[in-house]
C-alpha cells in the first residue's frame, strides 16, 4: 500500500482454474494490495485441450431443464440411493422442490457444453462461514477417468473459500461408495 508503482500479470483463461492462481487473488486481497492489475487473455486453451472442452458451472436455468432430465435418465441404478428421484416421472416433481428451496445455489454442470449434471450450495451460512456441496448428479460418461467432478467439485471449493467459507462440508449415503471415494480424493475428512 502507497506504492508509486504497479504490477501486471498476464494470465490464460485455462490457468483460471488452476488453485495456485486462485490462492494468491486471495493473499492480494488479504494483504489489500491496490497496486495489483490481473489480466485476463480469453485464448480459449489451456494444456492439453481447448477451455471449452473441460467443464464449467453455470447458474440452474430453465435451459438447463431438458438436457438435465436426459442426463439423469442415462443412470437408472443411482436413483435408489439418492434422497429424491431425478429418473422418469419423478423428475419434473424433483425440479419443482429443488426451485422451491431457497437455500439452496444450483448449479448446470456442462462437459464439452453438455448438460451432463448439477451440483448445489447448500445452506450457506456466511456468519459461521460454513457452506454444504451436494446435491450433486453427474451422468455416467463423465464419471472417473473424464475428472469432470474432481475439477467441478474444485471450482466450487475455490469458489466458495474465495468468498469468505473457511469449512465446507459434504454429506454422502453411506451406501454411495463412489461418491465417497471422489470426496476423499478432494482431501476431505470424515468426521
Amino acid at each position: 500500500s502507497g506504492a508509486s508503482w504497479r504490477t501486471f500479470v498476464a494470465l490464460g483463461d485455462g490457468e483460471l482454474q488452476e488453485g495456485s492462481n486462485w490462492e494468491a487473488i486471495m493473499f492480494a486481497g488479504h494483504k489489500q494490495l491496490s497496486n495489483l492489475t490481473a489480466i485476463v487473455d480469453r485464448n480459449r486453451l489451456q494444456q492439453g485441450a481447448r477451455t471449452e472442452d473441460t467443464n464449467r458451472l453455470e447458474p440452474l436455468a430453465d435451459h438447463h431443464v431438458e438436457p438435465l432430465r436426459a442426463a439423469c435418465a442415462r443412470d437408472t441404478e443411482i436413483w435408489d440411493i439418492y434422497p429424491i428421484s431425478m429418473l422418469g416421472e419423478h423428475f419434473d416433481k424433483a425440479m419443482e422442490e429443488f426451485h422451491a428451496t431457497t437455500s439452496w445455489v444450483r448449479f448446470a454442470v456442462l462437459w464439452r457444453d453438455q448438460v451432463i449434471g448439477m451440483s448445489s450450495y447448500i445452506n450457506p451460512d456466511t456468519r459461521n462461514h460454513v457452506v454444504e456441496i451436494g446435491g450433486t448428479y453427474i451422468e455416467p460418461s463423465a464419471r472417473g477417468a473424464a475428472g469432470v467432478n474432481t475439477r467441478m467439485k474444485r471450482l466450487m471449493i475455490e469458489h466458495a473459500f474465495a468468498q469468505g467459507y473457511t469449512r465446507i462440508e459434504f454429506r454422502v449415503d453411506a451406501r454411495n461408495l463412489r461418491s465417497q471415494s471422489a470426496v476423499r480424493k478432494l482431501g476431505a475428512m470424515h468426521e
